[in-house]
């Protein structure tokens, strides 16, 4: 069976601040977020699509827009959590999978945080329902 791979791109604005290494809080700063979606899967023998770019493209929109314009820190998306590139990327995953059409096939969801600082979270590897 043959595998393709599609990707989506979304940006959006928000600030954050995360906990340093020193055990230090740092300030708040606000970052343009760069998020990349990827599904996996063989054509749809009548479609020819691994996956529909819009709608991919909707549940990506949806998902950013809860984090749009936010202080990402005082928002309870994340449960607590300090927002951190990698908690994002998974909270991003987990609103894209209530898509039931898109779940079994989300792959990938990578942020950039800024120039050349990723994070990505693979749902497929861990299931993207649990949390760490």
């Amino acid at each position: 069976m043959a595998l393709y791979e599609i990707s989506v791109d979304h940006a959006f604005a928000a600030s954050h601040a995360v906990l340093m290494p020193s055990g230090e809080m740092e300030a708040p700063h606000r970052h343009h977020w760069l998020v990349s979606v990827s599904l996996r899967g063989p054509v749809d023998a009548t479609s020819g699509m691994v996956a529909d770019f819009l709608v991919v493209k909707d549940a990506l929109a949806r998902a950013c827009g809860l984090m749009d314009g936010m202080d990402l820190n005082a928002l309870k998306l994340l449960g607590g959590d300090i927002p951190t590139a990698e908690r994002v990327a998974r909270f991003l995953a987990e609103e894209i999978a209530r898509n039931a059409a898109l779940a079994p096939r989300l792959y990938r969801v990578e942020v950039t945080e800024s120039a050349g600082c990723r994070a990505a979270f693979f749902p497929s590897l861990d299931g993207p329902t649990s949390r760490s």
